[in-house]
This record gives structure tokens, C-alpha cells and sequence, in this order.
């Protein structure tokens, strides 16, 4: 316990340090800025990262806590994926113009991905882990491979082909409600498809949501402006209703009722933890070079924290030491593979260019 606390109060202070708080009715206008948003993905990546470890530990710890955050952390980085796209639409000309949307949003979640399968790859070789090289040469083009938690980017990629074709409607109503139809029946899909995918849909509706808030984002700061503590409060006794049922289906094996939780409680965590940043604003230095490597700690940790698991488990080492070895080594190497991931990409752009 007192290890677990150790490890976990020097992440909750990097988390608040330097944090503010807005006063009595005022609110921070700039809340969904480029840089605010790469702070909370510093964030949300570290998270991630405690998540997965939790998992990893047997002993009862505070980590235990974590055990369940995963499929929210996840509708966060959805809901700001969503309202990210939309904001472009709003804001950018032709943003959505021809086929250029993606061809050159997609391979900037693809030349990552294939990035990660290599290191995949070389470490699971390196430590000996019964790996084939068919299973290697299919990660590039599978969703079921070697990379850890990698159904995110491929759910990304379909996510974003739904908002393209979405918003090639001129009208924004019609194309949000084709956005929401499209995501709901990938949903279907996802649910009766293979088992594999059952991660796919829990946290799913959490993209169009992100969509609709920056669709609507005027009308919806203008409606909490209005009796703000009670709807602060009404949102937040809502998320824990949810999640409270949620946890209930978990205890009493509910699998259907669960889904329906899942999906609802995810969605609702990304709506409130949007709305409290207009009050409560995180940001420091740290934390923004942890967003700005966000997508390659969120590639790479289970292949860390898995590999680095074994010296722990055969009591090499202890938890905190366990955890500290983590996450240094993930962000160490994210970082690596950030500067990778930026000059491929750059180097695709030059191809495409010319």
C-alpha cells in the first residue's frame, strides 16, 4: 500500500502543478485550446499507462483503482479526436474538401502504428517471447497483431472515414445525424462481430459527442450559464449514477445491461470532464511534452510494462521500482519514436506533394 502511494502522489502532483482554478462566475475561455488539449492528452497517455500497469500487479494496492479507467481515458481521447475534426470543418476552409482529408489525416495514425509494430517486433525477439514471423508481417495490415491496445488507432481510422463521408452533406444537421447513425451502427457491428472487437463499442459514441459539443458549443456554454452549480451538479450526480450502475452489472455479471452502461457512462465522463476544464484548467511544461508524445506512450507502454513485468514477478525487483523503470522507459521511448514518427511523416508529405 505504502509503495503504491509513492509511486502515485508524485503523478498526481504532476498532474496539478501549476493547475488553476477559474473564480466564482468566471470560466476559462480558451479551455479547448491546441495547447490546453495536448495537456490533458498528457494526461489521459500517463493514465493509460497506470491503467494497463494496475493490471499487470496482483498484490491489493491503491493501484486496484485504475483496474476499470480504461474505456473512459479512451472516450476522452475519442471526444477530443471528434471535436478536433469539427472544429476544422468549421474553421477551415475545404477542410473536408476531396479525398485529401484523409489521405493525409490517416497515415499520420498508420506510419505510428507501423512504427510500433517494428519495435514490437525486435523487443519480443530480443526477449525471447514465442513470436512468428507471420504474425509480425500481418500486424502491419491486421487489426488482431503484436501491438498492444492497437484497436484504437484502427477504430480511429474508421472513425474518421465515417466523419468524411459524413460531412461531405453540406447541411450540418443532416450530416451530424448521419455521423451519429453510421457511428451507431458500427457499434452493431462491432457488438455481434468477433469477440475481439467488444472494446470497440464501449467507448465509441464518445467521437460524435466530441463532434456535436464543438457543433453546438456556443449554445451549450450559453445553456450552463444559467443556473451553473445546479447543472454542474446535476451532470456530475448523473456520471456517478452511471457509473455506479455500471459497476453493479460488473459485480451481478448483467453483460447486456453493462454494455448499455459502458457505452453511457463513457460518453457521459468525456462530456464532464469537458465541461469542468472550463473551471478548473491543468497545464505545465511536463505535461505538454507528455501530450505532445501522447499517441506514441499510448503505442508503445504495454510492450514496456509487459517486458520489464517478469523482473518484478520473479521478485528482481519491487512495485515501485517496477513502476518507476515503466514509466521512464515508456516515455523514453516514445520520445524516440516520436522523433521517427515526425520525420517519416515528413518525408510522406514530400512523396504526396509532388
Amino acid at each position: 500500500m505504502i509503495q503504491s502511494l509513492i509511486c502515485l502522489v508524485p503523478i498526481a502532483a504532476l498532474f496539478l502543478w501549476k493547475a488553476k482554478i477559474a473564480g466564482i462566475g468566471k470560466i476559462f475561455d480558451d479551455y479547448m485550446s491546441v495547447d490546453n488539449m495536448q495537456n490533458i492528452r498528457g494526461m489521459l497517455a500517463i493514465l493509460i499507462v497506470i491503467h494497463h500497469f494496475s493490471g499487470m500487479i496482483e498484490e491489493k494496492s491503491v493501484f486496484f483503482l485504475f483496474n476499470h479507467i480504461g474505456y473512459l481515458v479512451v472516450a476522452l481521447f475519442l471526444f477530443l479526436s471528434g471535436y478536433g475534426l469539427a472544429y476544422g470543418v468549421q474553421n477551415k476552409p475545404g477542410y473536408i474538401n476531396g479525398v485529401k482529408f484523409l489521405y493525409t489525416r490517416i497515415p499520420k495514425l498508420i506510419i505510428p502504428y507501423w512504427v510500433a509494430v517494428i519495435i514490437y517486433a525486435v523487443g519480443y525477439l530480443a526477449a525471447g517471447e514465442p513470436i512468428t514471423w507471420k504474425a509480425i508481417l500481418l500486424s502491419f495490415v491486421s487489426f488482431k497483431n503484436i501491438v498492444g491496445s492497437s484497436w484504437y488507432i484502427f477504430e480511429l481510422i474508421v472513425l474518421y472515414i465515417i466523419f468524411f463521408l459524413s460531412f461531405k452533406i453540406k447541411k450540418r444537421k443532416i450530416a451530424l445525424s448521419v455521423l451519429f447513425a453510421l457511428v451507431a451502427a458500427c457499434a452493431i457491428v462491432f457488438y455481434i462481430g468477433d469477440s475481439f472487437l467488444e472494446v470497440w463499442y464501449r467507448s465509441i459514441f464518445a467521437f460524435p459527442l466530441g463532434v456535436f459539443y464543438s457543433l453546438k458549443k456556443d449554445k451549450i456554454e450559453s445553456f450552463l450559464l444559467n443556473k451553473t452549480l445546479v447543472r454542474y451538479i446535476a451532470l456530475i450526480l448523473s456520471l456517478i449514477a452511471l457509473l455506479s450502475l455500471r459497476y453493479a452489472c460488473v459485480i451481478l455479471g448483467l453483460t447486456y445491461l453493462q454494455i448499455l452502461f459502458d457505452i453511457t457512462s463513457s460518453a457521459m465522463f468525456s462530456l464532464v470532464a469537458v465541461i469542468m476544464l472550463r473551471k478548473i484548467k491543468l497545464g505545465n511544461k511536463a505535461l505538454s511534452f507528455l501530450g505532445s508524445i501522447s499517441f506514441e506512450i499510448y503505442l508503445i507502454h504495454l510492450l514496456l510494462v509487459k517486458l520489464i513485468y517478469s523482473f518484478y514477478f520473479n521478485g528482481q525487483i519491487n512495485l515501485l521500482l517496477y513502476f518507476v523503470i515503466s514509466i521512464v522507459s515508456v516515455i523514453l521511448v516514445a520520445y524516440i519514436m516520436s522523433f521517427i514518427d515526425k520525420n517519416l511523416t515528413k518525408l510522406y508529405r514530400k512523396i504526396i506533394t509532388k
